[in-house]
């Protein structure tokens, strides 16, 4: 289905592994320096409200403590605003604290766990240096910094009557990114650094949303569905624990992607071994065979896909007719797929001059975002859900 954004009606996230970090090697796969370490810090939650800190302080009932013998306990926060929630054992590449945000909605069964995206590292320069590429928080992330993203006016945690997102009467969890291996790793590397002494840097993403998910799981014990959503390197991040997700919470749940196609690269082996990757599932070597596996688990479970006709973000290197053969190989297969739909922006006619990236959070006219939402809220019904693509006003 083609149409002009100005036509839109209402219709009802870097790649995983290569996720346009650019050129440089990565670290020596032998660099660990042991396993991931837990303790330390606090769970004390930071209640927000809007995005901006409201001066309240955290629950002092206990609950929001840490992991004890018995398991994991619930995370208790006032409803209807934003927490930050520190996790026990949860790190940045840093090495320091971190921790997710919270948004509970009381009577909801629902609940949307976003994976945020930015960027992404496998070598001393790419992480800390001054070298091409990157990812973004690596040194850190907390209740400021959620505080600062929450105040980019996303779309997806819109929570206004007439902001037409489908989420907003939903739970909202906000898996925050500053480990710069698409929320995957498993491993902690001491890497070197051009002109610097070398730096211990924690690959951790993927045992921070383990620990996330414990508490997460107790915290919302009977939810009905779930909706996986994940943005550039967050989109990795949501195909590599959407199994996962599935599990913790025993519910229907959907996954959304946007801007990860899981286009592969030639450095991609290197970067699973530098980061620790460990598949979720037998046989898994790329983010291709991931996104397949997730969509075997259920076959009423949909799919939806996000993205630029060109996104020199996620093409690495590829130039616009080898990105559009690789990208409408992936759009094929996705579009066969009886529960799988996609949005795509064709921006053919700007795409050797313009840079696009990510349609749900970086990109916000008017127009689009109201396509976009349309297309979400059809997906969200499970009804009036179709292949679109938008041209740019």
């Amino acid at each position: 289905m083609r149409m002009p954004l100005r036509f839109v009606l209402v219709v009802g996230l870097l790649v995983f592994v290569s996720m346009g970090c650019g050129p440089g090697g990565v670290a020596a796969p032998d660099a660990s320096i042991g396993p991931f370490a837990d303790g330390g810090g606090t769970d004390a939650a930071i209640p927000m409200d809007g995005g901006v800190w409201d001066g309240g302080s955290a629950p002092s009932d206990g609950s929001t403590g840490g992991v004890d013998a018995s398991g994991s306990l619930p995370i208790t926060v006032p409803d209807r605003t934003w927490t930050f929630v520190p996790v026990a054992g949860a790190r940045c590449a840093d090495g320091s604290d971190t921790g997710i945000g919270l948004r509970t909605s009381p009577g909801s069964r629902d609940v949307l766990v976003y994976f945020q995206g930015g960027g992404a590292c496998a070598t001393g320069d790419n992480c800390w240096g001054d070298g091409p590429g990157g990812a973004a928080n690596v040194d850190g992330y907390g209740e400021a910094e959620l505080r600062r993203d929450l105040g980019n006016d996303y779309a997806l945690f819109d929570t206004s009557a007439g902001g037409g997102n489908p989420f907003r009467a939903m739970h909202m969890v906000f898996m925050p990114y500053c480990t710069g291996d698409g929320h995957a790793g498993e491993a902690v590397r001491e890497l070197e650094v051009t002109g610097s002494t070398p730096r211990v840097t924690h690959f951790v993403g993927a045992l921070n949303v383990r620990a996330a998910l414990d508490r997460l799981a107790v915290t919302f014990p009977d939810v009905e569905r779930v909706f996986v959503v994940g943005t550039s390197a967050g989109g990795g991040g949501a195909t590599f624990h959407y199994a996962r997700v599935r599990a913790a919470f025993g519910a229907t749940t959907h996954l959304i992607v946007d801007s990860a196609p899981g286009i592969e690269s030639e450095d991609d082996a290197d970067r699973w071994r530098t980061w620790g990757i460990v598949p979720p599932c037998d046989g898994c070597s790329t983010a291709a065979d991931v996104r397949r596996y997730d969509r075997s688990l259920d076959p009423d479970a949909r799919y939806g896909y996000l993205g630029f006709r060109y996104d020199a973000t996620m093409a690495n290197g590829l130039g616009p007719a080898e990105f559009d053969a690789a990208l409408t190989s992936f759009l094929d297969e996705v579009r066969a797929e009886a529960t799988s739909r996609t949005f795509v922006v064709d921006n053919s006619d700007t795409m050797f001059t313009t840079t696009l990236h990510v349609v749900t959070t970086k990109n916000r006219p008017p127009a689009l975002r109201s396509a976009y939402l349309s297309w979400l809220s059809a997906l969200v019904a499970g009804s009036g859900w179709e292949n679109v693509t938008v041209t740019p006003p």
